[in-house]
């Protein structure tokens, strides 16, 4: 799971002890590298661009721009 914001750093973390309790440790690049941690940045990374460009939309179209 990527839960950080991806500007202007993204740090990819792995919950070593599953649940509330858990420790994130930074994800090695072995990880990195994994076709499924690279389409989850990429999904994050578009889900943000989308949630800009809707907010500006929104900002335009109440004239608060």
């Amino acid at each position: 799971m990527v839960d950080t914001p991806s500007d202007p750093l993204l740090f990819v973390a792995v919950n070593l002890l599953f649940g509330a309790n858990g420790v994130l440790q930074i994800a090695d690049d072995d990880l990195l590298e994994d076709p499924a941690t690279v389409a989850a940045i990429d999904e994050e990374t578009e889900f943000n661009a989308f949630v800009e460009e809707e907010a500006a939309l929104l900002e335009s179209l109440l004239g608060e721009r």
